[in-house]
């Protein structure tokens, strides 16, 4: 086969750190739409942006030619500086860890949705909440003391 041929979608979450200021609403727009622009800057294809002031979720194709690691580390590490620099919040950054979940393309619609629905799912359940259940339901090991820090 003279190409090379993958679709890995990856579903992507991380929380601001603990000593950050939550991110006022009217900045989420704004913000969505730098992550989007660092990650197809990086060859990937971003099918939704979206969370709420503490935490994001990203839906993206990853390419051939990244890492996982690398790509979050760039989204991170890029946005937070951008953040801060826009005067958006003063010191801002995101936790060290991540959360990166697989999904087939049949559940693609699904996971948009989810994350374009975020301020309404999380009237009923919590940012920590929601990282454990998705680690349960994807059967990663974690210790429940640490898993927020």
């Amino acid at each position: 086969m003279p190409h090379s041929f993958s679709q890995v979608i990856i579903h992507i979450t991380f929380h601001i750190k603990t000593t950050s200021a939550p991110i006022p609403e009217e900045h989420l727009p704004a913000i969505h739409n730098y992550i989007k622009g660092i990650i197809e800057n990086h060859g990937s294809y971003c099918y939704r942006v979206g969370g709420i002031e503490n935490h994001v979720h990203i839906a993206l194709d990853l390419p051939r030619t990244i890492t996982i690691a690398d790509l979050v580390r760039h989204i991170k590490g890029s946005s937070s500086h951008w953040i801060s620099e826009s005067n958006m919040i003063h010191n801002f950054s995101w936790q060290t860890g991540y959360g990166a979940f697989s999904l087939s393309h049949s559940h693609l619609n699904q996971l948009i949705n989810y994350i374009k629905n975020q301020r309404e799912h999380h009237r009923m359940l919590c940012p920590k909440i929601e990282m454990i259940t998705l680690l349960d339901r994807y059967g990663i090991d974690y210790d429940p003391n640490t898993v927020w820090d």
